[in-house]
């Protein structure tokens, strides 16, 4: 059970560090696209592709954010009560977690719904009247605010699913 501990403490940490790399990865594309889409007047529509790729890096965000939890989860209420492992680190964090997760709903909903915002705000500024816009650009539009309603509801989901995991372990602890 020791070993089982220290790989998925090391899964932990993988998970955390997958994470970070979506985030940069998503400014590093934001960055690119907003260059690009700012260049030149023809250009513009590229600023469109930024909230739907983002929405894919969202998911995987997310991905990474509901397996950090089932692992917690699972060291916390199978191997922990065990002995086996002396270890507390997910007991002591599962209610400290209240004070950090505020922290990172604004980072994650800020890096991926604040740059998608960014760079509507940005295209809508600088694109000629919609009535003008071709097909393809219309379309691009319109699945660009889909790709943003999709990652609010993505990134509500681990949320959501981490106080469900957590309300379930509170009523099968014994007080």
């Amino acid at each position: 059970m020791l070993e089982e501990y220290k790989s998925l403490r090391d899964e932990t940490l993988k998970r955390v560090e997958f994470r970070y790399q979506i985030f940069n990865i998503t400014l590093i594309v934001a960055g690119a696209l907003w260059t690009v889409g700012t260049a030149r007047p023809e250009l513009n529509s590229v600023l469109l592709l930024y909230p739907i790729l983002s929405f894919f890096f969202a998911a995987a965000f997310v991905y990474n954010s509901i397996l950090l939890v089932q692992i917690g989860a699972y060291i916390r209420e199978i191997i922990e009560p065990s002995g086996v492992v002396q270890l507390g680190w997910a007991t002591y964090l599962k209610d400290k977690y209240k004070g950090i997760e505020p922290f990172e709903i604004v980072s994650t909903y800020g890096l991926f719904l604040g740059t998608q915002i960014v760079s509507l705000l940005a295209y809508f500024n600088l694109a000629q009247p919609f009535s003008t816009l071709t097909r393809v650009t219309k379309i691009l539009v319109f699945l660009a605010f889909i790709a943003v309603g999709l990652t609010l509801f993505t990134l509500q989901y681990p949320v959501i699913y981490h106080r469900r995991v957590l309300g379930l372990s509170r009523a099968s602890t014994p007080k």
